[in-house]
């Protein structure tokens, strides 16, 4: 879509700078990660799969198969698969089993906010060009969740969770401000 087109479908969006948009129209859209989680994970016990609660503090080879692994709470399980699902430290347990996996933790924070101006018509905004790296937001039930991450030379492997509020007002609301 050229910015007239743009401006035409949506008023509310301010299209300075802009050369042009993209708007799917089938196929689009997002899911519930938590609620989807959950329906797999149901699935997945209701075929029999058990799980534990614990963390894997070794994991045992022979060759290149893995064939045990210990927990945290020392319980030692004999395997013949085992799924690397953990996360975003994924790498540090591929590195447990003597694989180097390019995984590594990284910040990223979503943030659900209100508006006191409510769009009706608001759909996924990605402006990649905002500070060099960009900004997503989305409607979020009658809310909306604005996304961006850390400056790539502040952006350390971390396991530090929360949230960083700069990211919201000094990236997310200009980004946003300046389509909004």
């Amino acid at each position: 879509m050229l910015p007239d087109e743009i401006r035409k479908r949506f008023s509310w969006f301010k299209t300075e700078g802009v050369g042009a948009g993209c708007l799917g129209l089938s196929g689009e859209g997002w899911f519930d990660a938590p609620t989807a989680l959950k329906a797999i994970r149901t699935k997945a016990e209701s075929l029999g799969t058990r799980y534990i609660k614990a963390e894997i503090k070794k994991i045992f080879r022979q060759g290149d198969r893995i064939v045990a692994v210990e927990t945290d709470q020392g319980e030692l399980f004999d395997t013949d698969i085992v799924i690397n699902a953990a996360g975003a430290k994924a790498g540090l347990v591929a590195r447990m089993a003597g694989i180097e996996a390019p995984i590594e933790s990284r910040k990223r924070c979503a943030f659900v906010f209100r508006s006191s101006t409510h769009v009706e018509t608001f759909t996924n905004l990605i402006d990649t060009t905002f500070a060099n790296r960009g900004v997503y937001a989305r409607p979020y039930g009658s809310d909306y969740m604005g996304m961006t991450s850390p400056d790539p030379d502040k952006d350390p492997e971390t396991f530090d969770f929360e949230v960083d509020e700069s990211l919201f007002e000094d990236f997310v609301r200009p980004a946003l401000s300046r389509r909004w």
